[in-house]
């Protein structure tokens, strides 16, 4: 259950925020080799590219890897891609490969939200490589993919156009606030997983929430285990006595002759 949601701005600053939902580890914990976590937004000097697969590989982290290596490719390619409507090689010849290595739940679509000339913009890859952006596809200002998407598109159409002020107005905090509460209307029951990434990417800057969001995750767990053992905290001196030796059993718990 991995899904993700990028929203862009119409007002205010300029900006989209892309936001990632995944309730469990990226990577399987059966591997015999544990792999460390692998984030659901690679953050880059231009923008932020966000994966979705059903089952996540480590070869994610390694295309991510690559596509570091050199500087601008990521609004260079995505853009041209998208403007002559022609495919990006590298998704599609990476999911070519997954598909002949591994299994096909390991093939990947992505979110991109880059800064190309000073103008934040959103596109959609699917997994054959085909680049569409958001505004030339259907004029929405929001892109969801994954788990839930139907149930995802309902929530934030309807948060979206409520929010204040100006309805349908559209602002950094407004998108902030409608992909948050979207996600956790979707996922009730997973309370401590919540979301995996929040980033804002504007022309000045690319700002990721991952650590502060998993420092608080992690924190309010603690809080909770805290305080579930206090509740239980005297309960060791009921049950052993000093000598380590199981108590008498209580009256009421002996059976009545």
């Amino acid at each position: 259950m991995h899904s993700l949601i990028a929203i862009k701005t119409n007002t205010g600053t300029s900006g989209i925020v892309l936001l990632a939902y995944r309730p469990f580890p990226a990577i399987s914990d059966c591997e015999e080799t544990p792999q460390p976590t692998l984030s659901s937004v690679g953050i880059f000097p231009e923008g932020a590219l966000a994966w979705h697969c059903l089952n996540p590989t480590a070869a994610i982290s390694a295309f991510y890897q690559q596509l570091r290596e050199e500087p601008g490719i990521l609004p260079n390619e995505i853009s041209s891609a998208s403007d002559d409507e022609t495919s990006w090689t590298r998704v599609r010849d990476f999911n070519e490969e997954i598909a002949e290595t591994t299994t096909r739940d390991s093939i990947c679509d992505f979110v991109a939200a880059v800064s190309i000339l000073g103008k934040p913009r959103m596109f959609y890859i699917n997994p054959f490589g085909r680049v569409y952006e958001s505004e030339n596809k259907d004029e929405s200002p929001y892109i969801t993919v994954g788990y839930g998407v139907e149930v995802l598109n309902t929530l934030l159409e309807r948060d979206l156009a409520e929010q204040q002020p100006g309805k349908g107005r559209i602002s950094l905090e407004a998108a902030i606030r409608s992909g948050s509460k979207a996600f956790h209307n979707l996922f009730p029951s997973f309370p401590f997983a919540g979301i995996a990434d929040l980033v804002v990417v504007t022309a000045e800057k690319i700002q990721s929430y991952r650590h502060q969001i998993e420092d608080t995750q992690k924190n309010s767990y603690l809080t909770l285990l805290n305080s579930i053992c206090r509740e239980h905290r005297g309960d060791i001196t009921k049950t052993f006595t000093p000598q380590n030796k199981a108590p008498h059993p209580r009256e009421d718990d002996t059976e009545k002759q």
